[in-house]
């Protein structure tokens, strides 16, 4: 049993003692069966607490992640058609939307964060730098002759903006 079935029968026993202590005073028995009810919700319904809220906070989103929510974004699109032809592959397609997603614009810019091995500091990198070297094939690292920065990131607010600039690009494709 994990934890949180274990938390549920604490919450149930909880609420089978609440009307034992009803007989003794009714105003003791509330705070057992508050409690009790919510071990018994917090053990059988784990999808209330499941909330992963570092990911709720978290403003960055993986580069490989940017990528495929683009591409998801503008499938059925000239521009997705023109990814899948030169990308050969999912990855390719993938790496095809990395590079439109670092393309100047005024209007949406969109900063490449990593971390440069072997810290672990999550830093900007310099947007010069970004253009000059590759994506590696998984679209976690920057490399040049070596590894230059890892886990690359953007800020999910700039992906938002530049996918809508995405988007506009082109029109949908007829399928037919």
């Amino acid at each position: 049993m994990d934890h949180k079935g274990k938390w549920g029968t604490i919450g149930v026993g909880l609420e089978l003692v609440a009307p034992l202590m009803m007989l003794i005073d009714p105003l003791l028995a509330i705070p057992p069966a508050i409690l009790g009810a919510t071990l018994i919700l917090y053990g059988l319904c784990p999808r209330i607490f499941k909330a992963d809220v570092g990911r709720l906070h978290n403003p960055y989103i993986p580069l490989k992640d940017a990528a495929r929510i683009a591409y998801e974004k503008t499938l059925n699109t000239s521009v997705s058609a023109m990814a899948e032809r030169l990308g050969k592959d999912s990855g390719g397609t993938l790496s095809y939307y990395a590079i439109a997603l670092i393309q100047d614009s005024p209007d949406s810019p969109v900063q490449i964060f990593g971390t440069r091995p072997p810290s672990t500091k999550l830093e900007a990198i310099p947007h010069n730098k970004v253009r000059a070297w590759r994506f590696s094939d998984d679209l976690t690292a920057l490399e040049s002759r070596r590894r230059e920065f890892e886990n690359l990131q953007v800020r999910r607010r700039d992906l938002t903006r530049k996918i809508k600039e995405i988007q506009s690009w082109a029109g949908k494709i007829v399928d037919g």
